[in-house]
């Protein structure tokens, strides 16, 4: 029997602490909390994590270190939710959180975990929570009651912020009024002299970088010194944060959706509220992409809006600096009654038609001219996919643009446009769309789906980018095959053909698929080669070579004959057969680890400096798991039972291939292993820690 369960005061502590404990408490348990963040459990969990994670994240495992030392508990209760309701998932970091707190915590405590995912895996919270409670009892009645009992407490709370407008702490110290202090409550508000209104200032933020006083400062403090009335995000109703996503993001696609762009969304087109300010952790995946469109939403709406980035070096000095600021520019503005006027001027102008994403830029022909005008599809390039992927839409009837190959210009016109801790293939692809519609391109293609990291988000915020910088452009995602499968395959290719025949598209899906089951067989060769060659680059050439060939074959006799020439070249490549090249894998992120100039071409480097590289993730590997399979309901069996004594499941991106294949190729023997990762990539940096 567990006594005394131990919960973090970090991550989701103050959404879901009162549920927890009331369930806890109902098998007759008691529940420990660590203090507030301080020094020492920053330094803690700082050390015990990958230096690239994100700053919540070392502040929970520092948490969950206090309680291993000085709680006493039977063991840490840390849930792995992926998802709370469908379509919404959890940053990758909550998805593992168990997982990666095991893999990094010196001497890890006991955890009492549970798996929670509305999405993929059909564990609804009803369920977890049942077989929580059968740890503690056997009685299945017993459970239900404490489950119920838990839910009504978590409603009352979650309601009595919105009824109240209380902020998360003061709930608490309303329903523990014994144990939990209440917040010093704010001088009442007075009009500095000249003002011609009180300051409303909309809080958009996660609970644990609003509230963690240790890491933001003391921000609610702050700014009430500063004389203004503060609103946060949980005072925000669910139907005012549905309303508020759908005039931001437009989908709820993060479970921290409400309080981010939902609460934003809401604090924008609020008469009452002055200004917004989003707080967000440095390298945090979601927000990058959630408040870039924010801020694009309240430069549209001309709504005063301070985005406040934290990390575990910044300075309370600096961020009292931008507040005053923000404050003293809220207050020229002439608070509300300015703000009332910009509205009545506003509401006399006719309103701005915002383009939908798949229409706007596009002219509508009659039939008889489409082939004049037909669309000059364009698709961000990826090692060797732009070959049978242009061969495919060629193959179909569709014009191509692909633009210049990637470039310093490439990535320097991405940043300029990009957030500034987006991801890194975000950066690339966007410059390599900018570059297209230079070429010509009229349409873009975009993969996209809700298991892909925040790569759901890239559809919007690209259209949203390039529209603004005034490029006229139909965007085209695969969004379809997320609901459809591959039998939504004739919606999408109906797009680029005028007459869709099951035939021709098989036989051109077919071909492509030729092509790069082809590229793969000649680049895993040019691996085994290149380190055993006598004459450097000498397969290098061959390889460019086979990259033309196979480029300009238009059937599969053309392939046929690409391919046996191509290998007949490589087997006259003079190598040394009396080395032993160590052996590494590589593995990743599949942007990183497919496109050599975003790696710098580190597997050819490998080569040279003597080691056969093995890359886990080819081309045509990465269409039949990612695409193929996953769509007809396979999964890679192999890969997830490699990967389960580490990692529990799918946490989007490469993630679970990451791990899985590291311990595939540990079992063969392999020397050693490249982890390829963009810089903030939520599935990668989670698995990095594991």
């Amino acid at each position: 029997m567990m006594h005394r369960i131990g919960i973090p005061r970090a991550l989701h502590f103050l959404q879901h602490y009162p549920m927890w404990r009331t369930f806890f408490e109902s098998f007759g348990a008691e529940v420990v909390i660590s203090p507030p963040t301080n020094r020492d459990i920053l330094a803690g969990g700082a050390q015990m994590v990958a230096d690239v994670t994100c700053l919540p994240v070392k502040v929970y495992a520092g948490h969950v270190a206090w309680l291993r030392d000085h709680g006493q508990v039977d063991a840490v209760f840390v849930p792995a939710i992926r998802s709370m309701e469908r379509g919404a998932l959890h940053c990758s970091k909550f998805q593992a959180l168990p997982d990666l707190m095991r893999a990094t915590i010196t001497h890890c405590p006991k955890l009492l975990e549970i798996g929670i995912d509305a999405h993929r895996y059909k564990i609804p919270q009803e369920e977890a929570f049942r077989r929580l409670g059968l740890q503690f009892t056997r009685s299945a009645a017993k459970v239900r009651q404490a489950y119920r009992l838990a839910c009504e407490v978590d409603e009352a709370y979650r309601a009595s912020m919105v009824a109240e407008k209380w902020t998360y702490p003061e709930a608490l110290a309303h329903l523990y009024p014994k144990e939990w202090p209440l917040p010093a409550t704010p001088p009442e508000i007075e009009e500095p002299p000249g003002s011609t209104g009180i300051i409303n200032i909309g809080l958009a933020g996660h609970p644990y970088c609003l509230y963690d006083d240790y890491i933001n400062h003391g921000l609610l403090t702050r700014l009430r010194q500063l004389g203004v009335h503060v609103q946060t995000s949980e005072m925000i109703s669910e139907e005012q944060a549905r309303a508020g996503i759908q005039q931001t993001t437009g989908q709820k696609r993060w479970f921290y959706e409400n309080w981010m762009s939902g609460a934003a969304g809401y604090f924008l087109h609020d008469p009452a509220t002055t200004g917004v300010i989003t707080v967000l952790a440095f390298t945090c995946g979601p927000d990058s992409a959630m408040v870039e469109t924010i801020t694009r939403r309240a430069h549209a709406l001309e709504r005063p809006l301070m985005s406040l980035v934290l990390d575990e070096h910044g300075s309370a000095a600096g961020m009292i600096t931008r507040l005053e600021a923000f404050v003293d520019m809220l207050r020229r503005r002439g608070g509300q009654e300015a703000l009332k006027n910009e509205r009545s001027r506003a509401a006399s102008r006719p309103p701005e038609k915002t383009p939908k994403p798949a229409e706007d830029g596009r002219r509508t022909f009659p039939a008889v001219l489409r082939e004049i005008h037909r669309p000059r599809l364009g698709f961000p390039r990826m090692g060797t996919s732009a070959i049978p992927l242009k061969g495919l839409f060629n193959g179909v009837g569709a014009q191509v643009e692909l633009g210049p190959a990637l470039s310093s210009r490439t990535i320097s016109l991405g940043v300029r446009y990009s957030p500034e801790f987006i991801c890194t293939p975000y950066k690339y692809i966007l410059g390599n769309m900018i570059e297209m519609l230079e070429a010509g391109a009229d349409t873009l293609l975009y993969m996209d789906g809700a298991e892909l990291c925040r790569n759901s988000s890239y559809t919007q915020l690209l259209n949203d980018v390039l529209h603004d910088l005034g490029y006229k452009f139909k965007l085209v995602s695969t969004g379809c095959f997320e609901k459809g499968g591959v039998f939504a395959l004739p919606q999408f290719l109906r797009q680029f053909m005028d007459h869709f025949s099951w035939s021709e598209v098989l036989r051109e899906i077919y071909l492509a698929l030729t092509k790069m089951n082809v590229l793969d067989e000649l680049e895993r060769r040019v691996q085994f080669i290149r380190p055993r060659e006598v004459k450097r680059d000498s397969v290098a050439k061959v390889w460019e070579e086979a990259n033309q060939r196979v480029d300009e074959a238009a059937n599969l006799d053309s392939v046929k004959i690409a391919r046996r020439d191509m290998l007949d070249k490589m087997v006259q490549v003079e190598i040394d057969p009396t080395r032993q090249p160590v052996r590494i894998v590589t593995t990743g992120e599949y942007y990183a680890v497919l496109e050599p100039f975003f790696n710098l071409d580190v597997e050819r480097v490998m080569g040279q400096l003597g080691a056969e590289v093995h890359r886990s993730l080819m081309l045509g590997d990465w269409v039949r798991l990612a695409m193929v399979m996953e769509a007809l309901g396979f999964h890679k069996s192999e890969i997830d039972q490699a990967a389960r004594p580490y990692l529990r499941w799918n946490i989007g991106g490469e993630g679970l291939v990451t791990v899985g294949q590291a311990v595939i190729h540990a079992r063969k023997g392999f020397d050693g292993l490249v982890e390829l990762l963009p810089f903030t990539c939520i599935p990668e940096v989670t698995v990095l820690n594991i």
